[in-house]
Order: structure tokens, then C-alpha cells, then sequence
């Protein structure tokens, strides 16, 4: 009576209070178990029915008050929870159609979660009090038709065989319509309850479910292996230890690979790749060994997984800059800086390959391997992400040295990056800009160079290495001075790699490679082919190698070079004097304070040092690179200046050598004075006040007559212009002011010609303010003090 009142209510208040009252009804009939088990008895079951159908009624009424749907599933819950165990058959009279009604109003889509949440409880509850294990079970023999109302009878005759056959299959078809919205749903408290109902459906109703609910305990453990919460992730290996049977499991996962490879790339642009990855990778793993037969055999399936994994995924060439600059410590790290598109997560891609490099072995490298070739770059590059995250997920322990599928692959990545380095060595006939847009080529160059240090981790690891060694590490060393920074980053992350998993330093581990490294360039010198790749090798192996170790080979080399800048064109002249360049940055770091060796014969006769084979071979790079100093080429001009400085603070403790070079070169110098360049005269003060700072008086009277003409002409001129910060003129004249009190104390220039001079540059009062000003005034005072006192600080 009460309930039939409810949908009539005026108000939700009013309806609110009709439910607590039979809550109230409830909790006073529970007192009596006689009268309780009266309630839940055949002659009530028609109570019940009523009760199932008027509270469902209510719950389906989205417009209705929301704390008068919740009264109502308290309600709802209230009485399958109270019903005794002898209740259970007349309660199972009108549970299908109670466990329909419960699925339809959780598959709303204004349902609320906490409702669902007490629904999908009620639905549990309702299908362990009636069908589980050790309930009592509907008995039609028992049933005696004449004691019960005539409409009952039909409900009783309903109850047949083939309704009992039918049950599990209700219980199934609803709880695959709750899986399919829950499993994944956005509220955890939702997704667990829906994962407790089907386990504890599954543990104690086993007699009547048997294998019914075993495509949804692995739909469940598909979708949750690899959830983000801990408690997830242990109900997915409940759910895949309750099924037992491994012929339903390997079907199952067969099935859903097979639909998953097509849906994959759809999934992936819908949003959603990120989940459609984790389900992939759950599937890999339940088919474990299987996934190895598949790759030994060239299975369709894993040629289709491949092809499907490469249309998902895409790396994002805008996102390539947005990166950190915290070093690189591992593979995945390294990895994770090439952002994919449709947001799918780095650690989602490597998760797949985890489990197929765990599975398949190395021959599902050799399935990629033979995919990469025929594809567009565009793919190129996706198969390449795919590689560097099965080489790094592979055990090297398990992998036979030297395994024809890794050196394969390893010749084919030398092969096309050395080919791609090629075309950008050969235009060096000016300096690089470096294109802050990337493209797919400078892309799968860097994954290609970390590729190859994983490769290089299944080679020999003693010091007889093996020739694809060499070349690997020949070809990263190349591409350390590659002017695309994600290619040159790529290029030390693979160095470090090597040097990591050989457990050395990278300096160490270029020494033990030096022998070979060095016989490339030394051939490259002399070849009439890759003779460009010379230089470059060479600039590599000093930045990463010392020269100490090699000396006399690297003499060998620089010889070749010299011989080859008199020999070549202006092409190839920039790459030689870079290389030189390096060369006497690392024989300065290698032989700080070099001095001379002493002389030979009686110590008491007068005779002079002797010079060390470093300090001849500095000499000879000087005296072939001083006629360039005069050359148009501004950055030809600019490493000829740095390679004389260089050379000068070697030869800085041998007076026989040092006096000779600064005369020779020092022409050239007065000639980029009289350019009156800004970017090249910075350079040449720099140089003139090191000469002076070594030879003190002897560059006295060049530094009065010769060099200050020009030094005055150029300084007035830039202070005639209004000069800007930030400007190759305004650090030309700043140069010049800061210059200075080093040119005059160095050269121990007097006071008085000091005062004629240069002096005079920072004596003009009459000069209207500029952005130098405070330097030429700090200048002065600094000059003023050491006429007074004779001393000066250079700080």
C-alpha cells in the first residue's frame, strides 16, 4: 500500500519519509525471524515482486530528487540484505527481472556514481543470496499449486529446466553490459565495486556460473594489468588465476590481439591510445611463448601488430623543443624526449615492447628489420622508436655475442647514417646555421645513433672487439659534431651508453677504441672518396680522446692534414682548420706549462734548450696556416686567429720557436686590423695582447707604430657612430678600451709614449657620453694609478 503512494507524493519530502517508514516496517519485522521468514515466504512473494518493481520504477526516474533515489536503493538493499538464507527461493522468482532493472538504471548516463555504486552492491548481493554455491535453490516438486493464489501459478510454472539453463546466461549478458562501462570508468570507487561483484559472482556461485564469466574476468584482467593503482593491478591477476583453463585463456587473447591490431590506430586518433596500448601490452603477456612462435614462423598476426603499432604511433615534430635540460640517465629517458602525437605516453609504447622483446626475443627485432626498409621516412622513424625500445628492454645475457640479426641491423643503421651525414658534411665552406625545425630525416638520425649504442651491447666485451664495433662507434663519434643539436645530443646520450655499459669513462673507452678510431682518419686522409670525413672523425675523437695517448699517430695525421690545406680547395679548408683547431685545444689540455727539453752534451758549455716534438709540430701547423690570416673569409680568418693563440701559449716556455711565430704572423694581424671587421678585430686584440703578455718588449715598437695607427682609426670611427649594446661595433670598441692598459704594461711601453698614444683614447673628455664611458673611465683610472705607483691589478 505504502509503496504504490510513492510515485502519487506531491513532494520528494514527502516520498522520502513513505521509504524511511518501511525501512522503519523493516527493521521491526527483522526482531521476529518468524514473521521475517513469513515476509520472504511463497504466500509474500508477491509482496516482493511489487517491492522489486515499484522501488525500480522510482530509481529509473532521472528527474526525480536525488536523495529520494538513494532513500530508495537503501531501501532496495535493505531487503535483499535482511531476507534469510530460506528465503532465497522465493526471492530467485523475481530476480531476473530485478537484476534487469538494476542493470538498465546503471547503464543511464545520468545515474550517479555513488548509486551505481550501491547498485552494482544490491546486484551482487542478490545474484551470491540465489544463485550461489550453498543456497537453497527453487524446488517445483515441492510446490503444492492449489495452496497458492492462481496467479502465482504461473510464476511457478515459469521456473523450468530451461530457465535454470538460462540463469548464467542472464547473469552474463548483464554483467558484460556493466563491464563495458565500468571497467573503465572515470570513478575508482565504481571500477572496484564492479571488479568485487564479478570475482565473488565467480568464487561462490561456481556451480551455476562454471565458465560463463570467464571472457569477462580476462576482459577485466586485459583491462586492468597495467592500471595506474596498485589494488587494480593485484584484482587483474585474481580475476586471470580464476580462470583455469588455458585453452579458453590463449582463445581469448588470440581473439582480442587480433581485434586489438585493428582498432589500435583508430583507438589511437580518438584519444584513447594510451588505454588501447596497456590492453595491447596485457594481451602480449598472456600469450607469453606464444608470441615467440608467432615471431620465429613470421606470423601474419605480429607482421599486422607491427604495421598497426607504426600507423598509431607519430612523434610530434613541434613538441621536440619543449625539452628539459636535465641530463640523460637512461634509454627510456631518452626515449620519452621524442613526444608522440594524440597525447599518446612514451612509457605506454615501451610497455608493449617490453613485452615483446620479453616474449619474442631477438627475432622480433629481425621482423622490424625488414619492415623499416620498405617504408617512407615518416614510418622509418616510427619503427625507429619502436627499436630503441626493444633493444632496450632485450637482455644481453641472453643474446649470443655478435648475433647476425643485431649486426645486420646494425650495418644497415651505419650505412644510412653515414650516408645522411654525407650530404651535410660536404657544403662546409661556411659555418652552419643551425634550423631550429626539425624534420623526420634529422629524427631518425638520432634515434638511429641510439640504436646503435644498444647494438654495441651484444657485441664481445673485451678488448678484441669486433670489427661492427668499430663502426658503430666510428659513426656516433662522427655525428658528436653534428650541427642538428637533438642529432648531437643523441649522439653523447649514445657514447654515454656505451661507456656505461662497458663500465669505463668515455674517455677511457675512446682510448681503448683509439687504435682503430685513428687508423679511419689516417685512411680518410689519404682517400680520394671520404677524405671530407677525415676531419671531422678527428675533431670527435679529440673532444671525447687525448692526444697523449697517440701522440705519435696524431702527428702522422696532422702532417696529412697540412698537406691537404695546400692542396685543396677553399671547400675543404674550413673542416681541416677545425680540426687543427681541436687539435691544439687538446695538446694545450694534454701538456699544460710544456717546456722544453734540456740540452744535451757537457751542462757547462752554453748551450741551448731543445725543442719536444710537440713544440715542432705547433710550429709547422703555424707556419702553413699564416698566410690564411689575410684571407677574405671571415671564418677561415677566425680559426687561424684561435689556432695562433693556441699555438702561441704552447710554444709560450721556448723563445726559439714563440719569438719566430709572433714576427712571422704577425702581418696578418695587421692586416685584419686594417679591416676594421668588428668579429674579427675582438679576436686579433686578443691575440696582440697575448703576444705581448709572452714576449714583453719585443713586440714594444709594433705595438707603438704599427699597431696603433690602425687601433686609433678604428676606435674614433666606431665613436663617431651612436653605438648599440649587444653589437659586433660596440664589443669591437669596448675591446679596444678594455685593451688598453694590457698593450701598454705588457709591452713596457713608457709613460710618455704611453701618454701620446694609446693613452689618449681614454683621455677624451670631450667625447660625449656613450654606453662605454664607464668602461674607458675604469680604464684610465687603472692607468693613472700604475704611472703613480707602478702597479696594476688585471683581474
Amino acid at each position: 500500500m505504502y509503496l504504490e503512494a510513492i510515485p502519487q507524493c506531491e513532494t520528494a519530502i514527502m516520498a522520502r519519509d513513505f521509504f524511511n517508514m518501511l525501512v522503519w516496517i523493516l527493521e521491526k519485522l527483522a526482531i521476529s525471524p518468524t514473521v521475517c521468514e513469513d515476509l520472504y515466504s511463497f504466500r509474500s512473494c508477491i509482496t516482493i515482486g511489487r517491492v522489486f518493481h515499484n522501488v525500480l520504477e522510482i530509481m529509473g526516474k532521472p528527474n526525480l530528487d536525488l536523495i529520494l533515489r538513494k532513500t530508495a536503493v537503501n531501501f532496495l538493499s535493505r531487503i535483499i540484505r535482511q531476507c534469510p538464507p530460506g528465503g532465497a527461493p522465493a526471492v530467485s522468482l523475481f530476480v531476473s527481472g530485478l537484476l534487469g532493472g538494476l542493470t538498465r538504471i546503471m547503464t543511464q548516463k545520468t545515474t550517479n556514481a555513488s548509486v551505481i555504486t550501491d547498485l552494482l552492491a544490491i546486484f551482487k548481493n542478490a545474484v551470491l543470496l540465489t544463485f550461489s554455491n550453498g543456497a537453497e535453490k527453487f524446488d517445483e516438486t515441492k510446490i503444492n499449486l492449489e495452496d497458492y493464489p492462481t496467479e502465482m501459478h504461473y510464476v511457478f510454472k515459469n521456473q523450468n529446466e530451461e530457465w535454470k539453463e538460462a540463469r548464467a546466461g542472464h547473469i552474463k549478458h548483464y554483467l558484460e553490459k556493466l563491464l563495458a562501462l565500468f571497467v573503465i570508468h572515470r570513478n575508482d570507487g565504481v571500477r572496484f565495486e564492479m571488479c568485487e561483484a564479478v570475482i565473488e559472482i565467480q568464487e561462490q556461485c561456481g556451480e551455476v556460473i562454471r565458465e560463463e564469466l570467464y571472457g569477462i574476468l580476462l576482459s577485466m584482467h586485459m583491462h586492468l594489468k597495467y592500471d595506474d593503482f596498485e589494488k587494480f593491478r593485484k584484482i587483474s591477476e585474481h580475476c586471470l588465476a580464476l580462470v583455469d583453463s588455458k585453452r579458453i585463456r590463449d582463445d581469448f587473447f588470440y581473439k582480442q590481439l587480433d581485434l586489438q591490431i585493428t582498432r589500435l590506430p583508430v583507438e589511437t586518433r580518438s584519444g584513447n591510445g594510451n588505454r588501447s596500448l596497456s590492453v595491447l601490452a596485457a594481451l602480449l603477456d598472456g600469450l607469453g611463448p606464444n608470441i615467440r612462435l608467432m615471431c620465429t614462423s613470421g606470423s601474419q598476426t605480429m607482421e599486422l601488430l607491427l604495421r598497426s603499432l607504426a600507423d598509431s604511433i607519430e612523434i610530434n615534430l613541434k613538441q621536440l623543443m619543449i625539452i628539459g635540460d636535465v641530463p640523460l640517465n637512461s634509454v627510456s629517458e631518452a626515449m620519452q624526449r621524442y613526444k608522440l602525437m594524440h597525447n599518446i605516453n612514451s612509457s605506454q609504447v615501451e610497455c608493449v615492447c617490453e613485452m615483446l622483446a620479453r616474449h619474442g626475443g631477438i627475432e622480433i627485432i629481425a621482423m622490424v628489420q625488414q619492415l623499416i626498409k620498405s617504408e617512407s621516412p615518416k614510418k622509418q622513424s616510427t619503427y625507429h622508436v619502436l627499436l630503441g625500445h626493444l633493444l632496450g628492454a632485450l637482455n644481453p645475457e641472453n643474446i649470443p655475442s655478435d648475433d647476425p640479426i643485431v649486426v645486420m641491423l646494425a650495418e644497415y643503421m651505419i650505412k644510412e647514417t653515414n650516408r645522411s651525414c654525407l650530404i651535410r658534411i660536404l657544403d662546409d665552406s661556411k659555418p652552419h646555421t643551425t634550423d631550429n625545425e626539425m624534420d623526420v630525416d634529422m629524427i631518425i638520425e638520432s634515434l638511429s645513433l641510439i640504436n646503435l649504442a644498444l647494438c654495441m651491447r651484444f657485441t664481445k666485451k673485451n678488448a678484441n672487439r669486433t670489427h661492427i664495433s668499430t663502426e658503430c662507434l666510428c659513426t656516433i663519434l662522427i655525428q658528436t659534431n653534428s650541427k642538428v643539436w637533438i642529432v648531437q645530443e643523441a649522439a653523447a646520450f649514445s657514447l654515454k651508453v656505451i661507456a656505461v655499459d662497458s663500465n669505463q669513462a668515455v674517455t677511457d673507452l675512446i682510448s681503448m677504441y683509439s687504435s682503430h678510431i685513428l687508423n679511419r682518419v689516417s685512411v680518410a686522409c689519404s682517400s680520394s672518396i671520404n677524405y671530407h670525413l677525415a676531419p671531422v672523425l678527428m675533431i670527435a675523437y679529440l673532444q671525447n680522446g687525448q692526444v697523449s695517448y697517440q701522440f705519435d699517430v696524431i702527428k702522422v695525421i696532422v702532417e696529412k692534414m697540412l698537406y691537404a690545406l695546400d692542396t685543396n680547395k677553399q671547400k675543404y679548408t674550413y673542416s681541416l682548420l677545425r680540426a687543427l683547431n681541436e687539435f691544439m685545444f687538446a695538446l694545450n689540455k694534454d701538456y699544460p706549462d710544456h717546456q722544453p727539453l734540456p740540452p744535451m752534451g757537457d751542462p757547462e758549455e752554453d748551450q741551448k734548450d731543445r725543442p719536444t716534438p710537440q713544440h715542432i709540430l705547433v710550429e709547422k701547423i703555424l707556419l702553413r696556416t699564416k698566410h690564411m690570416l689575410s684571407t677574405d673569409h671571415l671564418p677561415v680568418q677566425l680559426l687561424c686567429l684561435e689556432l695562433l693563440k693556441g699555438g702561441l701559449e704552447l710554444l709560450k716556455h721556448y723563445d726559439d720557436m714563440l719569438l719566430p711565430m709572433i714576427h712571422q704572423n704577425w702581418a696578418g694581424l695587421m692586416t685584419i686590423a686594417g679591416r676594421k671587421d668588428p668579429n674579427s678585430f675582438v679576436l686579433m686584440l686578443d691575440v696582440v695582447v697575448f703576444m705581448a703578455e709572452l714576449s714583453g718588449d719585443f713586440v714594444h715598437n709594433k705595438i707603438l707604430k704599427e699597431l696603433y695607427p690602425l687601433v686609433e682609426a678604428n676606435y674614433r670611427e666606431l665613436m663617431s657612430r651612436g653605438l648599440s649594446k649587444n653589437t659586433p661595433s660596440y664589443e669591437s670598441a669596448k675591446k679596444t678600451i678594455k685593451s688598453i692598459p694590457r698593450l701598454i704594461v705588457y709591452s713596457k711601453m713608457s709613460e710618455e709614449d704611453a701618454k701620446k698614444t694609446y693613452y689618449t683614447l681614454l683621455d677624451e673628455s670631450d667625447v660625449v657620453y656613450s654606453p662605454l664611458t664607464i668602461y674607458r673611465d675604469a680604464e684610465k683610472y687603472k692607468m693613472d694609478q700604475y704611472f703613480e705607483s707602478g702597479k696594476i691589478s688585471f683581474s
